[in-house]
């Protein structure tokens, strides 16, 4: 699976954990890696992700693997946290619990430790990782965990055996909790929304017991996000950029995703929840397309259904412009450049000239251009509900 997907693999033999056994080498930009699926498919099935064995250097995979000493294999010598540190992926290393070798989740002594499970423990964790002091004594190690239950809502903490971690340098504590409750789901309430990037968004997030409703937006926890695109903080959302986000809370192992898109300001007044009696309507993150703003609406032509420019891809977040030079629309978004002459049947996609079935035109001052051609140059997808007369965009 993973060559189909084009991504340079190789198989190695050798034994692991003194047993023959065969797994893989992955690449990934320049540098290479083990992973053995096996060895982190946990038995029997407890419905847990294992990392452990996913994204080994050399020195990591042989603690328990040996290599076949004829097999000619490329070095790996990148630690996987480093390398998803240097990319900036943070959501990633909290993902695959690679964050624990943050030096804010390394503890150097007791009072170190118990101030990260402190940290920690406020967002309700099934599950706990800290890398602890190879000079930690076990006396200090129970005096940390043991101040978790001054927290009256934890029932039971139960640890594993001290491992090395892949430096060698510490030990990995895990701790696994129960609660003396456990809600049914985890609810917000500002989900599937699109909201004007000026706005500042005041949200709750809810862990739902039956017929009780809980405020947890104080103890949820929000795994990384698009920072360069929205902030978060003390459950207020506010926007630095239009886009669509997803955002990923987590409550007592239960995992939920709100997704919501933001729009400047001049972009979300196009936007309306009213459907028009319009022959032909554009709908997109449910929402539809209000043109009684510029009198142009949408129209078939030839099969294609003609749209305003500007109403409808400044909405999907492209920057619009015209060209009055060469009576040529532009469109840019997330490094595409379209350039769509007037009256013409080639428009142009980073410079490569593409056929038109229906050419750009201007009408009543407005310039109209085919809505799935240029949707589709910026990854979108276009369906035509024909029961509704109305062309959906995802």
């Amino acid at each position: 699976m993973i060559g189909k997907l084009g991504i340079p693999v190789k198989l190695v033999s050798g034994t692991g954990h003194g047993e023959p056994h065969i797994w893989n080498m992955v690449k990934l930009g320049e540098h290479w890696f083990h992973m053995d699926a096996t060895w982190d498919d946990p038995l029997p099935d407890n419905g847990t992700v294992s990392y452990s064995y996913y994204m080994l250097t050399d020195n990591e995979i042989l603690k328990d693997h040996t290599i076949d000493e004829n097999l000619v294999l490329p070095q790996s010598t990148k630690r996987y946290f480093d390398y998803l540190t240097e990319l900036g992926y943070d959501k990633l290393l909290a993902e695959t619990g690679l964050d624990i070798y943050m030096d804010e989740n390394t503890a150097k002594d007791e009072n170190e430790l118990r101030t990260i499970l402190e940290r920690k423990i406020k967002y309700h964790p099934l599950k706990i990782s800290v890398r602890v002091s190879k000079t930690l004594s076990q006396e200090s190690l129970n005096a940390a965990m043991s101040n978790l239950f001054r927290n009256d809502f934890i029932s039971e903490i139960g640890y594993g055996q001290l491992n090395s971690d892949s430096t060698c340098e510490c030990n990995v504590l895990n701790l696994y909790l129960k609660y003396k409750e456990t809600p049914d789901k985890i609810a917000f309430d500002f989900s599937d929304k699109v909201y004007n990037t000026a706005t500042r968004v005041n949200f709750n997030v809810y862990a739902i017991y039956g017929n009780r409703k809980i405020n947890i937006t104080d103890n949820v926890l929000i795994y990384p996000y698009d920072k360069e695109g929205i902030s978060i903080s003390n459950g207020t959302l506010s926007f630095k950029d239009s886009g669509s986000y997803n955002i990923d809370f987590e409550f007592q192992g239960i995992k939920e995703t709100a997704s919501i898109s933001a729009l400047s300001s001049s972009a979300f007044e196009y936007i309306t929840d009213k459907k028009t009696e319009n022959p032909v309507n554009v709908k997109i993150y449910n929402q539809y397309i209000d043109f009684s703003s510029i009198s142009q609406w949408p129209f078939i032509e030839n099969g294609r259904t003609m749209v305003p420019l500007r109403a409808v891809f400044e909405v999907m977040n492209c920057k619009v412009s015209w060209d009055t030079t060469t009576s040529t629309a532009v469109v840019e978004k997330d490094g595409t450049k379209i350039l769509i002459p007037a009256n013409s049947n080639t428009a142009y996609i980073n410079g490569t000239a593409k056929a038109l079935d229906v050419p750009a035109k201007l009408v009543n001052n407005r310039i109209m251009v085919p809505l799935r051609f240029i949707s589709e140059a910026i990854d979108k997808t276009v369906i035509w509900d024909n029961a509704e007369r109305t062309v959906l965009i995802y």
